[in-house]
């Protein structure tokens, strides 16, 4: 591992630089790049030089690299109490400074402020952002999202209305060319769903209302390049005990896409897509969850799917599941004070937005 060099010169921190020193640089360099992205925030602190080291570009462009296995996902949530990340590796809840999130879309470790009159891609750990320009044909903005081409780079993609055209577009922002291009306008008595999309690989996946075939479904596109959309999947009905599907949720775990959905009687559904235009139902919530799958905030984080009722009965509580252990349950609190230790997450009660985030140190201007 090469490309930067481990400074320690602060007199303050003599212990520390003095046990640096005695080891091979090349194990010290191992031991920084495996840390997860809070240690590394932490760390900075320790001296002038570890925080020059840990800021440098050749840094973090190294740790970005690292395939490490405790660069968990967070799931971030925005409170009435302030924003707060859950991370899965520990199970416990952190308060962050950044925020607020709402209207914010993530992907490739940056967060996306979507609104029709200013879009701004953010990273919260470098603290970083940049405004993009006006959007060419898009006037109402109804989904978006940002999705990662290499360790260094991303591309937002946001789709809406033209009400003088009377049309729906896809844009593609590339930060290469700082510019935006129309990639593609959906077909005729197509409509869009307010923000429910999701990056499956190479492609970009959404969920839309077809007045032709009088049903909802998704649709997908394969992002290339050039900045086109080619119809990859022109549209795929949802499941057929789906009812609510208006409200039905678009996810995506390793190789597979997932729909989330009320089945009715205050229980809702997971499914799995097997590409062929099929879905297969993998679980659904037992006996000791009741939700209103309307009124319902839901979000995949690694290996897990979370819902949050956003008028709750039960307290505040985040239910998930986990995807890989095949089981039902709930985050722990996420409180400071003795009360709402009592109930599973009661300070996380009034949820104004929550999303994914995969730590990531890139830096956005």
């Amino acid at each position: 591992m090469a490309g930067f060099k481990i400074l320690c010169t602060s007199s303050n921190s003599f212990a520390n630089v003095k046990i640096c020193c005695n080891l091979m640089e090349e194990i010290i360099e191992k031991i920084l790049v495996s840390l997860p992205a809070h240690k590394i925030c932490q760390f900075r602190s320790v001296c002038k030089g570890w925080n020059k080291l840990l800021s440098s570009p050749e840094f973090l462009s190294v740790w970005n690299e690292a395939a490490v296995s405790n660069r968990d996902p967070w799931l971030l949530v925005e409170t009435s109490m302030g924003a707060r990340r859950f991370c899965f590796s520990t199970w416990s809840w952190k308060k962050i400074v950044s925020g607020p999130f709402s209207n914010f879309a993530s992907g490739a470790g940056l967060l996306l402020k979507l609104s029709t009159k200013k879009i701004i891609v953010f990273n919260p750990l470098t603290r970083t952002y940049v405004q993009l320009p006006p959007l060419f044909v898009v006037r109402t903005v109804m989904l978006g999202g940002i999705v990662g081409c290499n360790n260094d780079s991303y591309k937002v993609v946001v789709g809406g209305f033209n009400h003088d055209k009377e049309l729906q577009f896809i844009e593609i922002f590339d930060p290469c060319t700082y510019s935006w291009k129309i990639a593609k306008h959906l077909p005729e008595g197509t409509q869009i769903l307010y923000n429910n999309n999701v990056f499956f690989q190479d492609f970009f996946f959404f969920v839309v209302y077809s007045n032709p075939a009088s049903e909802f479904g998704i649709m997908g596109f394969s992002i290339k390049e050039d900045c086109k959309l080619e119809i990859s999947y022109p549209f795929v009905s949802l499941p057929e005990t789906v009812q609510d599907p208006l409200h039905a949720k678009i996810l995506s775990w390793r190789s597979s896409i997932l729909m989330a959905a009320d089945v009715g009687n205050e229980t809702l559904a997971v499914w799995e897509w097997d590409f062929d235009k099929r879905w297969k139902q993998i679980t659904q919530t037992p006996s000791w969850i009741r939700f209103r799958f309307n009124d319902c905030i839901c979000v995949g984080v690694g290996d897990y799917i979370c819902f949050k009722e956003q008028t709750s009965f039960v307290g505040g509580t985040i239910f998930a599941y986990d995807l890989a252990q095949t089981r039902w349950t709930y985050l722990p609190p996420g409180g400071d004070d003795k009360q709402s230790q009592s109930t599973p997450n009661s300070s996380l009660n009034y949820h104004l937005s929550m999303m994914a985030l995969q730590p990531k140190f890139l830096v956005v201007d």
